[in-house]
């Protein structure tokens, strides 16, 4: 089976997102993003899985 016809088959979970501003510490926000720099991670994603988390979700 070809990869694109693969793909079709997927569906992905149209979420809506909106964007947040909060007010951190420098240094903690710093640190975060290294720490995601240097994983890879995205960083949006590690905050909304951690809010998910404590939600219960």
């Amino acid at each position: 089976m070809n990869w694109s016809v693969q793909s079709e088959k997927i569906k992905k979970e149209e979420v809506e997102k909106v964007r947040v501003n909060y007010l951190i510490n420098k240094s903690l926000s710093k640190q975060f993003k290294d720490l995601c720099n240097r994983k890879g991670w995205i960083m949006s994603a590690v905050i909304e899985h951690s809010i998910k988390r404590q939600l219960g979700i």
